[in-house]
């Protein structure tokens, strides 16, 4: 055990904020490593709520706290906490401090499961030793036990992760950046600093990718120390077969040959890589052709821009768009005016809590396809519908543009639902 864990930990009062995966991960790591067992734990879902956050009361009492990911940092209690002098850790602090040069980072507003998840399986295809952790994997301090000073660790970093961390990985990638979580953060600055922590502690003994299509990530760039490699939507991709449906997809292909080209994978285990990977559920896929008509699940796209990409995938084709649901705050007239230039967007279906909200946006716009409203409604309706009015060799496209917390549990339960009903017609 290092030096820094020892100091944080050694004989503290300790604090495990938040007791979903990772927390229950972090208090296994600490049970395992430190004999003081002086931990408790505290979650809202089994904590006393009459009172509102009165669960956070009692946060000055402890020495450190290790606070999920999922809790922001803006709560009152947790800024009078820190303003008390507690030290805040997390587990990404935590394994970076262990791991930082094995660590391949990669964060973006979106396209970060994909890349991670293609970088993994080249490195993996190749004869690496690597693992995939974060978001998209297991909780980071699961694969400690196991770990040697050759393994490498894929890690997929959402903002909740970076914010407020003091290292960064050895290899970071930042892929895009786009108005985000704006219920977490006190404002947009907020969120750009905590995605720019990912190259913001290197040295100029590491590497950082970004894509320069996005002045804020040239700005980023600058100030870091790192080694910087660029990629930009302009630059030509030799070309691979790929399984990846697309052009936002090439952009993340690119960010993961320049990752495998930094470990010095050769050409040929690249280009075998990327063109075996077969994609993520819930990004692009086909679900299922019944009566010429193709059901395409793009669930995962929870912010305007990830639709756009989703609808420039399919210019020459039939759209039926469902679009819509929980209402974070997110401005959709950029998806409107994008909207307005397709004529192949015959029908757009509009669901959940934004329903209301995106149709004055596409009528502000003079969307010129069909609009059908049905607010908060069951999945069953919305597929029904999609059916019946999507022309024959025509799309069916769930790409929401929102989050799905109104209707369902997350994406992907509004990804399982419509996959079930699609299969029942």
């Amino acid at each position: 055990m290092n030096n820094y864990l020892k100091n944080t930990f050694e004989n503290k009062k300790i604090l495990i904020l938040g007791m979903g995966r990772e927390g229950k991960s972090t208090l296994d790591f600490l049970n395992k490593n430190f004999s003081n067992k002086n931990f408790s734990n505290l979650d809202i879902s089994t904590a006393d709520q009459k009172n509102g956050e009165n669960y956070l009361d009692n946060l000055k009492n402890f020495d450190v706290i290790v606070k999920s990911p999922g809790i922001p940092w803006k709560l009152d209690k947790i800024q009078e906490a820190l303003k008390a002098g507690v030290k805040f850790t997390s587990q990404t602090q935590i394994f970076l401090d262990l791991f930082k040069n094995q660590t391949i980072g990669i964060t973006g507003t979106k396209g970060k499961s994909t890349t991670s998840s293609l970088i993994y399986h080249i490195l993996k295809s190749s004869g690496k030793d690597v693992k995939l952790i974060g978001n998209i994997g297991k909780p980071a301090l699961d694969f400690i036990e196991n770990a040697n000073k050759k393994t490498l660790f894929v890690y997929e970093l959402s903002s909740f992760h970076l914010t407020n961390i003091n290292v960064s990985p050895h290899i970071a990638i930042l892929l895009n950046i786009f108005p985000e979580h704006l219920d977490y953060y006190e404002s947009l600055e907020d969120y750009f600093n905590a995605k720019a922590n990912i190259t913001k502690f290197q040295d100029e003994n590491d590497i950082f990718i970004y894509c320069s299509d996005f002045q804020e990530l040239n700005n980023i760039a600058q100030k870091s120390k790192a080694k910087k490699f660029n990629f930009s939507t302009n630059d030509k991709l030799e070309s691979y077969k790929t399984n990846l449906l697309g052009k936002h997809n090439l952009n993340n292909i690119k960010a993961a040959i320049l990752v495998c080209k930094s470990l010095d994978i050769n050409d040929r285990e690249i280009k075998n890589g990327i063109e075996n990977f077969v994609p993520l559920d819930d990004r692009l896929q086909t679900i299922r052709i019944v009566n010429n008509i193709l059901f395409v699940d793009d669930s995962l796209a929870t912010i305007p821009q990830a639709t756009i990409a989703a609808l420039e995938s399919f210019e020459n084709k039939n759209i039926t768009l469902i679009l819509g649901g929980f209402d974070r705050g997110i401005d959709f007239e950029i998806l409107g005016k994008d909207l307005k230039k397709r004529k192949n967007v015959l029908n757009i279906i509009l669901i959940g809590q934004t329903a209301n909200k995106i149709e004055e946006v596409l009528v502000k716009n003079n969307f010129s396809g069909k609009i059908y409203n049905l607010g908060i409604t069951t999945m069953n309706k919305i597929v029904k519908l999609a059916h019946d009015i999507t022309p024959k060799n025509g799309i069916v496209l769930l790409s929401p543009a929102a989050t799905s917390f109104d209707m369902f549990k997350d994406y992907k339960d509004r990804a399982e639902q419509f996959k079930k009903y699609v299969s029942k017609i």
